[in-house]
């Protein structure tokens, strides 16, 4: 049985909260067929703050000092390696050459990681994500500490085809044809559910979006412009229902009324996961038009339940996933999505067959916790030959 030390800044935010059942997700599956240990970070803003503490058995949660910012970054991931240290000296956590650690970013962790690959010569899995690639573009300065990472790596998992672009272009194509083709692995998010449950088509003129009510993810959602693009083609029948709840609603709602389309919108507030598939599987689209995605779990369960997606063309994102789903917009231009609608409406039939036709060739597949197990344990076994 493999050894896996797992190191995420992703598993809880400074209430104890999950941030993302991705990595949580993986972890649980990877316990089926190897020996895990998990490092939980959490950065902190005060060194009063700083500690360890043993969850369970091989699971330890870290907090550590470090500004906001990427400001001493490096010096605050080196302390965060320190503190590491401390921990395995403690035989809290139990690291050798045996051992593959993997980090669940390039940066960040993927920098601690490497320390310790180093100094325990272990095999080293990086996953790149949207945050990876904020700080190549924001901070450049640390690229030469970030390269070396990315070298000694032994496999790097990709979530979205669109990131590969990104990084190649970042990197210089002899360095990433060197130090990164032959090492990346497509694995997506696990999205639980029935992949039989496609739905039949509907003649429902009801579209619809989800997202939190908050500050950031309304903006990168990117869904004022959406309402204005609802408002440009004063249809009295086109509707849009608006799943999410949070501190901007309000604000949403004075966008509604400002464009004039109180009558083309449905405001539906928050909805359990458990319960979304009855709306995905009942709209028209799914349109989310977002400046940028680190994966877009919503897209996938859209499709799952049988119903065309709109999603940002060029864009770090779900583009370059499926083709013939639904419809790429750009998400900077209302009138683009404006145009993305009326695709949708006069193409759905279309799009649902393609949709359809995917589900039946279980391309959908690639989403199940069985796929993503098989393909990680597969990654697993050819590291440690």
């Amino acid at each position: 049985m493999a050894q896996l030390l797992h190191i995420s800044y992703d598993l809880r935010n400074r209430k104890g909260l999950p941030v993302t059942t991705a990595v949580a997700n993986l972890i649980n599956e990877t316990r089926k067929k190897s020996s895990i240990q998990v490092i939980d970070l959490l950065r902190v803003a005060n060194f009063r703050l700083e500690q360890f503490s043993v969850q369970e058995p091989g699971y330890v949660t870290l907090n550590f000092f470090g500004l906001p910012y990427g400001i001493f970054m490096i010096y605050s991931l080196k302390r965060a390696y320190n503190k590491t240290l401390t921990a395995i000296s403690q035989n809290l956590i139990n690291i050798d050459a045996n051992t593959v650690i993997h980090a669940h970013k390039v940066t960040f962790e993927g920098y601690i990681a490497y320390l310790l690959s180093l100094k325990y010569n272990s095999k080293l899995i990086l996953t790149l994500r949207q945050s990876d690639i904020r700080v190549f573009q924001k901070r450049p300065d640390l690229t030469k500490h970030f390269k070396p990472v990315i070298e000694r790596c032994d496999r790097i998992i990709y979530l979205i085809p669109s990131i590969v672009t990104i990084l190649k272009n970042y990197l210089g194509e002899p360095f990433f044809d060197l130090h990164v083709k032959n090492k990346l692995e497509f694995i997506p998010n696990i999205v639980e559910r029935d992949f039989e449950r496609i739905s039949k088509e509907n003649d429902n003129g009801v579209f619809m979006t989800a997202l939190r009510m908050d500050r950031n993810s309304v903006k990168r959602k990117n869904l004022k412009r959406l309402l204005s693009a609802v408002s440009m083609m004063k249809s009295p029948y086109l509707k849009l229902r608006i799943i999410g709840d949070g501190s901007y609603m309000q604000k949403v709602k004075r966008w509604v009324k400002k464009f004039e389309i109180e009558n083309n919108i449905l405001f539906t507030g928050a909805v359990p996961n458990s319960d979304m598939d009855k709306y995905y599987s009942s709209s028209k689209a799914f349109l989310l038009p977002s400046l940028s995605e680190s994966f877009g779990l919503v897209y996938a369960e859209a499709l799952l339940n049988g119903t065309p997606i709109m999603y940002s063309r060029n864009r770090l994102g779900f583009d370059g996933m499926f083709e013939g789903v639904g419809v790429g917009v750009d998400p900077l231009s209302a009138e683009s999505i404006a145009d993305g609608i009326v695709d949708l409406i006069k193409n759905n039939r279309k799009y649902r067959d393609r949709i359809r036709e995917l589900s039946s060739n279980k391309e959908f597949e690639i989403f199940s916790s069985k796929y993503v197990e098989n393909k990680y344990n597969h990654i697993l076994e050819d590291l440690l030959k």
